[in-house]
C-alpha cells in the first residue's frame, strides 16, 4: 500500500507516519509539504490512500479536494482529512466532497490508529490489495522466542512456505527480499506454555489474515 501524507508541518507528518506504521509497518509512505508537491506525486505515483491537511500555504486543502474529485483518475481516491479546522461550513464542504474520515488535531494517539486501520483496510480492498487464503503461499513468521517460533513454523509449513525471523529489522529486510503474501507476528504476550489447538490456530490465521 502506498500512502501520501500531505501537511506543511514536518513534525505532524512524522506523527501521522508513526501512527500509520502502528497499523502497517511495511506500507510505503510519501511525504508532501504542499499541495503543489502532492499533485506532483499524484501525477507520478499510484497512491492508494491520501492523508490531507486543510490549512496549508498557497493552496487550501479544500481546493485540493475539489480538484481531485473532478479528476476522472482520482475521483474515488480514499482521502482522510486531519486538520485543526473547526469552521462548520468548511467541515461541511469537506464532507460533501467525500472523505473517508475527518480527524481533528490534536490527534488522539490511541483512537487515531484505530480509525486509520479501518480506513487503510477499506482502501486496500478498494485497490484489490488484499490477499485471501487461496493465494497465500509464502508467509513471513516473526517472533523473538526461537523455540516457540519453530513450533508455529512446523504447524504452518505443511500449508505454506515459511520464512522465519526474530526481529522487526530482519522482518523488514526479508519482506523486501522475499515479498511474502502474508506476515504472521508472534507478539511478546503470546503464551508459549498454553495448550494450543493448532488446527484452530491455522484456521483462524487463514480466515483473518490480510496484507496491504
Amino acid at each position: 500500500m502506498v500512502i501520501l501524507v500531505v501537511d506543511d508541518d514536518k513534525f505532524i507528518r512524522r506523527i501521522i507516519e508513526a501512527m500509520i506504521r502502528e497499523v502497517n509497518p511495511y506500507c510505503t509512505i510519501i511525504h508532501a509539504d504542499s499541495a503543489d508537491r502532492a499533485f506532483e506525486v499524484l501525477r507520478q505515483t499510484t497512491i492508494h490512500l491520501m492523508i490531507l491537511d486543510l490549512n496549508m500555504p498557497r493552496v487550501h486543502g479544500v481546493a485540493v479536494l475539489q480538484v481531485l474529485r473532478q479528476s476522472k483518475a482520482l475521483a474515488n481516491l480514499p482521502i482522510v482529512v486531519i486538520s485543526s479546522e473547526t469552521d462548520a461550513g468548511i467541515i461541511a464542504t469537506v464532507l460533501k466532497l467525500g472523505v473517508a474520515d475527518y480527524i481533528m488535531k490534536p490527534m488522539d494517539t490511541k483512537e487515531t490508529p484505530k480509525r486509520l486501520s479501518t480506513i487503510m483496510s477499506n482502501a486496500a480492498q478498494q485497490a484489490n490489495l488484499l490477499h485471501t487464503p487461496d493465494n497465500i503461499e509464502h508467509v513471513l513468521l516473526v517472533g523473538r522466542d526461537r523455540e516457540f517460533r519453530q513450533v508455529f513454523q512446523e504447524y504452518l509449513m505443511g500449508n505454506f512456505t515459511i520464512t522465519a525471523v526474530e526481529s522487526e529489522y530482519q522482518a523488514r529486510k526479508k519482506f523486501i527480499e522475499t515479498k511474502p503474501d502474508a506476515v504472521f507476528f508472534l507478539t511478546h504476550d503470546t503464551d508459549r506454555n498454553a495448550e494450543y489447538d493448532w488446527q484452530n490456530v491455522l484456521q483462524q490465521f487463514c480466515e483473518t489474515v490480510h496484507v496491504w
